[in-house]
């Protein structure tokens, strides 16, 4: 079994002190062991059993002297306890009744008074804290769980009780016959009850401690044994306990004459013998005695003169035995015999001497409660017998053993000596008890129990603590209990005459008297008690005889003997105010009743005597004898537990006790009886496996009358909760608490500690801090007192949290501590500044939060993860790229990441001496703690200090060093007289390779957090390991707090991932290394708050604060979105500032750029020097110096935002330790709401490449008002103008265009309605997208360019597809730059260049805007924000179309930034009045067919899914995942790829009555919007009334609608079916003719298109990208009408 922490040791009981005062030996046996493991049912037999007087003359006395027995009764008292063999009785129906196990109860007749109840409780105690607690402790501390109630607690080993408890080994066969025995885990409580039955004494209300008879005896050395016999007991003049009424005299006589074989011969002693039994009858015994023989040189002679020359102390011992003795008696000594009376008379007189001395008048000193009457009625003092020696040595043996005599006459001596020997103990124990005050004040319990205690009233313990120089058994010592000079005490031959015989006919004497006396006379005394008292008042007339006297009976009638009487109360035990007392006389019928059913009750007829209790219960009740009442519910209770039957009621039985214990303790004032008759009943609940009933009976006692008891009680009720059918653990526990509680109040302190350690053992790990504090604390001040200072400091450390104590109690509990650790720290000869102790958890440090950053560092609260993740990004992309060339730099790189150290270099701040000279150039480290003061009381940290481990090697520690935090000291370094310029009065001490920071002292108030800083200066390379924190608490303890700290967790292994297994972390690590450059970054004005969309300036400032040149300084943002970093020249330039009167106002803005995909969120700062810069030294930043360069914060998105940046940079000179250091720096800003802009399409009626744009905007904000600067579209094919003309020629079918000027003003109300957005209101705008004429877009062609260079976007990306499926690893060239024309329209005074087209693929007219004031969206850093927001939205795109795939892991390689037909748009704001600027973005608009990325074959996508080694040795699994993507994806939908739009007049006018048919041209044009497939199409005309009907095939996709506008019949004149071919981006024009026949309404818009995929050579084909519907083809209807309205031409033709 491991071994237990030091704290959570059980105290060892012998190597405790032992309690001042307390005269009982730690290891003192059970002297009774048949009232202590017998069965309880068997138990209470015994406790209850018939109880028998004796008298013996006093030479009868000198006879058992002799023996060292100081009387008759305690030579005969062992063998009443076990009655050999079965005894059988009859019962009440005259029926026999077989008894095991019966016994008898010897005491002497002036003893049977009842001793001092406080007295004798105060013996229990002394003995109940003599009983080691170490079993208890061992079998029950692993109980911490309803599964740990095994077997293992349920069936005690009894070996290991009797190792712990000393039970003698004559005693050993008995207890091993009862293994699961709830005795041995509570010895003290089996010692409890025992003893609370040893001192019963006879009482008024009940007979059971009332002799049944008397036993008077005589030595046959006697001159006169027969008158001798007549005059001990005398039925006229009877012992003074007769005379107070309630006792009968009349009970039966027994005579015994006792052969001393010394003195007289046999023959003479059956003489006298025959003479007894002639006068007394056959109620004798002639019992032989000493039958070993005395030496020659001892045998007493008749001659008087020798005679009084002998001693005359009856206590002499022979020497030797008498020669010629057989040789089994050879030897005095016989153990055997010896041990029968051993233990009992050692523990015979421990009881008589503190009885007599607690008795005495105590000092001043002593509680009131517990000191006793000085005026002792000398007749009834108990147990005054000659004293009897003790196993010890410390009394001289000339006192304790005198010589022997055979005077067959008390001498005076003897009792002088008996008054002595008790007053010379008395003093002692009255002079070591003086308390001895403990320098802790225990608070005593204001409200509750889980309530601690108040410091501020607090109490002196009657305990002592450890005192130097007093052994802890000073006080057994004094009183002769110790040992002198290590000898072992002599042993009292108990016994030393007699033998077997002997001892056998003792054990036969009391078995014949039982037997064939006691026995008979108890049966006669049953049958004509039951005839002449209990039938005539179980009958009619004594019922009726019983009600008449109670309501008729004359009141202020004198008692008369057969009633009730009032007497003066006498003994110790009465009622504090009580003069009279009610008793029945012996004679009365309610006291025969009463001993008839006692006797019942002792001869084991439970079922009678029940009978008779509860008649004789009523007139108890009647006549208010409460105590008779109490004694009565009480039997009636045991009765039924007794018997053998099954209860037919539990809750009556129940309700007999709780009404017994109420009268005893409420009315009776006798809590000495309740508690009697709880452990009966809880004794009888054991016997029958009830201990769910147990804890109710127990915890009824437990009352503030004994502590002790209430202890005692509680634990039992504690183990019954275990022992009860469904274990309750807690409630266990609980119960252990409350019994600590009480025992600490009554002094006993290790019974205590035992019991709060026990239950904390269940309470630990539930975090109820109520109770956990007040085990802890009670543990400490046990330990404290007990000695175990080691205990008591780690109990104290376990207060020293963050509770729901008051500020007063931690405070109470912190000085308590700190006391006890100055005790501790002498006792152990540490010092407690020096020397530290181990686990002090205040101040509570966060070892996963200790950051251990460089003087330019910033303050980072996000998680270590994050900032690592950022790095290993950066490394693998720079390594891709190839920035670091050659495999050193790599690996230094490499080496970096995933080293994980912090790089530290000499060199950085400089030191100014106080001397005023210049030092050595240092680079501090600083060490961040995070510590909080989790009490709510202020501590103070002195001497803090890091501790540090430096080494020469600069490779990093495979495992942490081996550390013992309990013998790590304080360093003491040699002090500097030095400063930092930044920190002036700062000590710092030396140690050689490195220098630390000394803080003197810092206050943590109540519920404080906060960051300590220490600063470390490396001074030489190597090494450097931050092992912990050196603190001083409060300036008296010194601790040593180990940084443990791990790195990620593993997963690579299963087992690792079952397993939590941590990779060493290294971040408390430092490299130092020869001096670099340090960069130090600050933000000025950086916002706090910014609104959704707004753009701020704020300032980077940028400062090398090393020794070396700083160059290639690069920032990787966390938010690359936010931010924009320009150059030092644009710093304070304002942004939104309009170009006034643009050059080329008549055209939109057209400009260049890489169509490549890039990664916006490393930005360099200073370029990289590479060879293409030949200028390098222009890009260093030198040491000292400082660079400010602007930086553009714009709120990308609603939130709270924590913003990270990496600093990267490298040194100008090569560094053999590492490539390039870092700088981790973070900013936070909450973006509130703005606007929130929702934009729409929907395809144009004016042209083929033409759609609306609606705008929703919308003002979230409750107070600001928005106001519309300016709307710019980026786009490589479409331009936006906004739809306010009303110019639309009409339709001309010729193909030319005209350029019209034309200037539009709006109103400043149409304006300010467009452009204002008041708060929480919303504004629409619509736009016109059409698409640029091909000359415009493509241009003049550059001679140079090659074929790559004219591709399209979409034909770049499906051929770095198909380079990808068929495996071709060699390098794709980049694709084509990509040239935007923007569109900038003002919300303010525009005037539009039109460019009428009457081309019907190009629209109705293109219109440019001409303003006068237009923000410039290509200027730093609007372009920079509008590239960063695309790639962001194409970066996330193709991870969410291609997830898990080689195409989202490297996008670069096979997608481009713009497609040909997206567009993307920027809406500019302004609030005047908070002069706010800001834009938003509209990204990812695309006004083309949606079509596949791959549109090669699908026998490639077939001979791809083929299991070879292609695509960068790519698994099958991938390539499964890839074509599947590509085939299957769920985000590209199949859509025709050709668009139809029918034009015709709206309004034609035609004279019906000059020619009946009018016929009106259509025009139709199909074009096929697909960049690389050639389409064939098949247009059918459809009649005018013709339903749809056909179509319902399910090749039809998209929306159709059913014509309901046609009322009058139209028809097509000519071909109605139409076949074509179209190659891609081409258009055709198809005129049919429609013939109306009257005037009307009509829907032309009457057809349906076929379309089908095509090869070079027309035949039908299938491309990859396409679906298995797509290979069926495409059938297209229209889904909106074409109307025109047809009228006479008379009529007026109303204007369009």
């Amino acid at each position: 079994m491991d071994e237990k922490p030091q704290h959570l040791k059980p105290l060892p009981s012998v190597s405790s002190p032992q309690p001042t005062g307390s005269p009982i030996p730690r290891m003192s046996p059970s002297p009774a062991p048949s009232l202590t493991h017998i069965a309880p049912r068997d138990f209470v037999a015994r406790a209850l059993g018939p109880r028998i007087a004796v008298i013996a003359s006093s030479d009868a006395n000198e006879l058992c002297q002799t023996n060292n027995l100081p009387t008759f009764v305690e030579l005969i008292k062992p063998f009443g306890e076990l009655i050999e063999g079965k005894v059988s009785a009859r019962d009440s129906q005259n029926l026999p009744i077989s008894i095991d196990n019966f016994s008898v109860r010897f005491a002497d007749l002036t003893q049977l008074e009842e001793p001092d109840h406080r007295a004798a409780f105060r013996i229990i105690s002394d003995y109940v804290k003599a009983q080691s607690p170490d079993l208890a402790t061992e079998s029950l501390d692993c109980i911490r769980t309803k599964q740990d109630v095994s077997q293992r607690y349920l069936e005690t080993n009894t070996d290991s009780c009797l190792v712990s408890l000393r039970i003698l080994p004559p005693l050993k066969f008995f207890v091993l016959s009862n293994p699961a025995n709830l005795d041995d885990l509570t010895p003290w409580y089996s010692e409890f009850r025992r003893l609370l039955f040893t001192f019963a004494g006879a009482s008024e209300h009940e007979t059971f401690d009332h002799p049944v008879a008397i036993i008077i005896a005589v030595s046959s050395a006697n001159p006169d044994p027969i008158n001798t016999l007549l005059r001990p007991y005398d039925p006229a003049s009877p012992a003074p306990i007769f005379d107070k009424g309630f006792m009968d005299p009349n009970v039966l006589k027994y005579y015994v004459l006792i052969h001393d074989a010394h003195r007289t011969s046999i023959a003479h002693s059956e003489t006298l013998f025959d003479k007894m039994k002639k006068t007394f009858g056959l109620h004798c015994h002639l019992l032989k005695l000493n039958s070993v023989m005395l030496p020659a040189n001892l045998i007493r002679t008749s001659d008087p003169e020798k005679k009084t020359q002998e001693n005359d102390d009856p206590f002499s011992i022979p020497s030797t035995p008498q020669a010629g003795t057989s040789p089994e008696n050879d030897t005095i000594d016989n153990p055997r015999i010896r041990d029968i009376w051993a233990a009992q008379m050692t523990e015979s007189h421990h009881i008589q001497s503190r009885l007599l001395s607690y008795a005495e008048p105590r000092s001043p000193r002593s509680s009131s409660s517990t000191s006793l009457s000085s005026n002792i009625n000398a007749s009834t003092t108990p147990f005054l017998i000659p004293p009897v020696p003790i196993m010890t040595s410390s009394t001289p043996t000339s006192a304790a053993f005198p010589s022997p005599t055979h005077s067959r006459s008390a001498s005076a001596s003897s009792l002088t000596l008996v008054s002595t020997s008790y007053s010379s103990i008395s003093t002692i124990l009255a002079t070591s008890e003086t308390p001895f005050q403990t320098p802790l004040q225990t608070p005593t319990t204001a409200d509750g129990f889980l309530a601690l205690h108040d410091p501020k009233d607090g109490f002196i313990e009657q305990g002592t603590a450890p005192r130097p120089g007093v052994p802890g058994d000073a006080s057994a010592h004094n009183l002769g209990l110790g040992l002198v000079s290590g000898l072992p005490a002599p042993v009292v031959r108990y016994g030393q005459y007699l033998s077997d015989e002997d001892v056998e006919g003792l054990r036969t004497f009391v078995k014949e008297m039982v037997v064939h006396s006691v026995i008979p006379f108890m049966e006669r005394n049953i049958q004509l008690w039951n005839e002449q008292v209990a039938s005539a008042r179980r009958g009619l007339t004594g019922r009726f005889f019983g009600v008449s006297r109670r309501f008729f009976g004359s009141g202020n009638k004198s008692p008369s003997p057969q009633s009730l009487q009032n007497v003066q109360a006498w003994g110790l035990n009465s009622p504090a105010g009580v003069t009279t007392i009610s008793i029945y006389p012996h004679n009365a019928p309610e006291a025969q009743m009463r001993k008839l059913a006692d006797y019942a009750f002792m001869l084991r007829d439970y079922r009678f005597a029940h009978s008779i209790y509860d008649v004789v219960k009523r007139d108890y009740y009647n006549d208010k004898a409460y105590k008779y009442l109490a004694g009565t519910q009480e039997m009636l209770g045991l009765c039924q537990l007794m018997s053998s039957s099954a209860l037919t009621s539990k809750t009556d039985v129940d309700h007999s006790f709780e009404l017994s214990v109420s009268n005893y303790l409420n009315r009776c004032k006798s809590p000495f009886y309740a508690t009697r008759a709880t452990i009966m009943y809880y004794e009888m609940l054991r016997h029958r496996k009830m201990y769910k009933e147990g804890p109710t009976a127990l915890v009824r006692m437990t009352g503030e009358d004994s502590d002790l008891r209430s202890a005692l009680f509680l634990e039992q009720a504690a183990h019954c909760f275990l022992r009860a059918p469904k274990s309750m653990v807690r409630k266990y526990a609980f119960h252990l608490v409350m019994a600590g509680h009480r025992f600490t109040k009554c002094g006993q302190r290790e019974h205590a500690y035992r019991c709060y350690s026990v239950a904390s053992r269940v309470f630990e790990d539930h975090h109820w801090s109520l109770v956990e504090d007040h085990i802890h604390f009670a543990l400490g001040r046990q330990s404290y007192h007990l000695g175990e200072l080691d205990a008591a400091v780690q109990y104290f450390l376990k207060l020293l949290r963050s509770s729901r104590q008051s500020a007063a109690q931690q405070a109470a509990y912190i000085r308590e501590f700190l006391y006890i650790y100055k005790q501790y720290a002498a006792k152990q000869g540490k010092d407690p500044l020096i020397d530290s102790l181990a686990g002090l958890p205040i101040p509570a440090v966060n070892d996963a939060t200790v950051r251990v950053v460089l003087s330019n560092a910033h303050a980072t609260n996000d998680n270590e993860e994050a900032w690592l993740a950022l790095e290993k990004e950066l490394l693998e992309e720079d390594i891709e790229a190839g920035l670091y060339a050659g495999n050193r730099r790599r690996a230094l790189q490499t080496l970096k990441q995933d080293d994980g150290r912090v790089l530290c270099a000499i060199g950085g701040l400089r030191m100014l001496f106080v001397l005023g000279h210049h030092g050595d150039e240092i680079e501090p480290v600083l060490v961040h703690i995070d510590v909080h003061n989790p009490m709510q009381v202020p501590i103070t940290l002195n001497e803090v200090m890091l501790g540090c481990h430096h080494r020469i090697s600069t490779e990093p520690e495979e495992q942490e060093l081996p550390e013992n935090d309990r013998e790590i000291r304080m360093p003491l370094g040699t002090r500097l007289e030095a400063v930092l310029r930044d920190i002036q009065d700062t000590l710092f001490l030396s140690f050689g390779a490195l220098d630390l920071e000394k803080v003197g002292e810092i206050i943590l108030e109540p519920l404080q957090q906060k960051t300590i800083t220490l600063r470390l200066i490396p001074r030489q390379e190597g090494s450097i390991r931050i092992r912990g924190l050196h603190y001083t608490l409060n300036a008296l303890v010194h601790t040593f707090h180990p940084f443990h700290k791990h790195g990620k967790r593993l997963n690579d292994k299963a087992e690792n991932r079952f397993n939590r297994v941590y990779a060493p972390d290294r971040s408390l690590d430092l490299h130092v290394t020869s001096p670099m450059p340090l960069l130090d970054v600050t933000f000025n004005s950086f916002p706090e708050v910014l609104f959704s969309g707004e753009v701020v300036q704020a300032v980077l400032e940028i400062n090398n604060k090393g020794e070396r040149g700083l160059t290639d300084l690069r920032a990787k943002m966390s938010h690359p979105s936010f931010f924009v970093i320009g150059k030092e020249e644009a710093l304070g330039k304002p942004i939104y500032e309009g170009m006034a009167n643009p050059s080329d106002s008549c055209h939109a803005d057209e400009y260049e750029l890489d169509n490549e995909l890039f990664n916006p969120s490393v930005v360099p700062v200073l370029p990289h020097h590479t060879e293409d810069l030949p200028t390098m030294k222009q890009h260093v930043l030198a040491p000292g110096t400082t660079m400010r360069l602007p930086v553009w914060v714009r709120g990308d998105r609603i939130g709270k935002h924590v913003f990270r940046f990496l600093f990267t940079y490298q040194s100008e000179e090569d560094n053999n330790a590492i490539s390039y250091r870092t700088l981790r720096c973070s900013k936070t800003t909450q973006v509130l709401p703005s606007l929130k802009i929702n934009a729409f399409t929907r395809p144009s009626t004016k042209g083929l490449n033409e759609f609306i744009l609606g705008i929703e905007t919308e003002n979230l904000q409750t107070v600001a008002e928005f106001e519309l600067s300016q709307l710019s579209a980026a786009s490589p094919s479409w331009v936006a103008s906004p739809v306010t003309l009303n110019a639309d020629p009409k339709f001309q079918d010729n193909s030319h265009m005209s350029v019209v000027i034309t200037h539009f003003h709006e109103s400043s109300e149409d304006q300010a309605s467009k452009s204002t957005i008041p708060p929480r209101q919303t504004t629409f705008t619509y736009y016109r997208i059409r698409k640029i004429p091909e000359a415009s877009q493509v241009g003049e062609q550059d001679a140079s360019f090659d074929k790559q260079a004219t591709l399209t976007p979409e034909q770049w990306t499906s051929t770095s597809l198909e380079r990808l499926l068929r495996g071709d690893q060699s390098k794709m060239p980049p694709p084509p730059k990509i040239k935007l024309q923007l569109t900038n329209l003002s919300f303010v005074t525009l005037s539009f260049v039109h460019f009428e087209c009457c081309n019907p693929d190009l629209g109705s007219m293109l219109c440019f805007p001409q303003t006068d004031d237009i923000i410039p969206a290509q200027s730093t850093p609007l372009d920079n924000f509008a590239l960063t927001s695309r790639m962001q939205w194409r970066s996330a795109s193709l991870t969410m179309q291609f997830p898990s795939t080689l195409l989202a892991k490297r996008p670069r390689n096979y997608f481009t930034l713009y497609g040909a037909n997206d567009i993307d748009l920027a809406l500019y704001w302004r609030i005047p009045n908070m002069q706010r600027h800001g834009h938003h973005y509209i990204i990812g608009i695309n006004l083309a067919v949606q079509q596949n990325p791959f549109q090669g074959s699908r026998a490639l996508l077939e001979a791809t899914a083929a299991p070879t080694r292609a695509m960068y040795e790519a698994t099958t699994k991938e390539r499964a995942v890839l074509v599947n993507s590509l085939t299957k994806n769920k985000y590209f939908k199949d859509e025709s790829p050709v668009k139809v739009m029918v034009r015709c007049a709206d309004v034609h006018a035609f004279d019906f009555t000059k020619s009946g048919l009018c016929i009106v041209p259509v025009l139709i044009s199909i074009k096929n919007c697909a960049w690389n497939k050639t389409v064939n199409f098949s247009l059918e005309m459809l009649a005018w009334n013709n339903g749809n009907t056909s179509l319902q095939t399910g090749a039809t996709r998209g929306p159709h609608y059913k014509s309901t506008t046609n009322v009058f019949p139209f028809h097509w004149s000519g071909a109605t079916l139409r076949n074509g071919t179209l190659v891609p981006d081409a258009t055709n024009h198809i005129t049919v003719h429609a013939c109306f026949q009257q005037a009307g309404v009509y829907d032309v818009n009457r057809w349906r298109l076929t379309i089908n995929y095509a090869n070079e050579d027309g035949a039908t084909n299938v491309g990859a990208g396409a679906s298995v519907e797509a290979a069926k083809g495409y059938v297209q209807v229209p889904n909106l009408p074409r109307i025109i309205s047809v009228v006479q031409e008379a009529e007026e033709v109303p204007h369009s």
